[in-house]
This record gives C-alpha cells, sequence and structure tokens, in this order.
C-alpha cells in the first residue's frame, strides 16, 4: 500500500519521519509531501492508499483542509492524523474527513491501520529505543530543503 506522509511547516517533521520508518518496517510505500509546496494533482497521480497528518496545533486547521480537499478528490483515501498536538482536542475524531487518530507513539498502530481499523487507536507508552528509525532519507529525498 501507498501512504502519503504530509508535512506542515518549515522544518523537517520529526513524528511523520518515525512514522515512515514504522511503515517501512511493515514493507509499505512512503512518500513524503511538503504542504508549502504542494501539488494535488502530483500527489493523486501517485495513488495512495492513506494520507497521514502529524500537524502541530497552530498548522491543525490548515491540514483539516487539506484533508477535506483531498478526500473530496480520493474519496477511497483513509486519513490518518497523530501526533501529541491532533490529541489537544479529544473531538478531533468527530471530524468527518478524519478516518483514524492514533494517540500514542507509532508502535503497535501500524497493523491495526493496515487492518482497517477505524475510529481512536490508543498505542502504549514506549522506550526511545523501541521506536522505529526515522526514514529521514526518504524524508529528504522527498523534501530537499
Amino acid at each position: 500500500m501507498k501512504h502519503a506522509l504530509i508535512t506542515f511547516g518549515n522544518e523537517e517533521s520529526y513524528g511523520l519521519s518515525f512514522v515512515g520508518g514504522e511503515l517501512l518496517r511493515y514493507d509499505q510505500q512512503i512518500r513524503f509531501f511538503d504542504s508549502d509546496n504542494f501539488g494535488g494533482r502530483e500527489l493523486k497521480e501517485w495513488g495512495p492508499d492513506y494520507l497521514m497528518f502529524s500537524p502541530l496545533t497552530t498548522f491543525f486547521p490548515a491540514a483539516y483542509r487539506l484533508a477535506t480537499s483531498l478526500k473530496t478528490m480520493m474519496p477511497s483515501v483513509k486519513t490518518v492524523f497523530g501526533g501529541h498536538h491532533v490529541m489537544s482536542d479529544p473531538t478531533v475524531i468527530k471530524n468527518v474527513y478524519i478516518d483514524t487518530v492514533v494517540k500514542g507513539p507509532v508502535r503497535g498502530s501500524i497493523p491495526r491501520i493496515l487492518n482497517g481499523e477505524r475510529g481512536v487507536i490508543e498505542t502504549e507508552p514506549t522506550n526511545p529505543e523501541d521506536l522505529p528509525k526515522p526514514a529521514r532519507a526518504e524524508y529528504f529525498r522527498d523534501i530537499p530543503r
């Protein structure tokens, strides 16, 4: 399956790099997209199965607008939001264009997402050494800043 990891802001999205690393452990295809230089057509042509977001609180409205627009263009795509900033609003899962929210570290969430689980997926806290290797090479391959 293909997973589009969509970044916001001008800094490396370190949380999404960990998500990418975990997806690679499950032999998933990943590609990072920069919302600041966003080409919706390019993303649509790539044909992702999932759109992955981990926006800081300040970028949540823009991330949700983009998720809404993309899901309207590609109704079968699944949207996944994660990170502690997303959970600053516990009603986030009530947004109609968000399929899944991950509360906690990415470790343990990917099989559940791939198995079609929707709603809030809560994962167990983990030690830093248990986290996946971040997909930094892939990030800078796709977003060369």
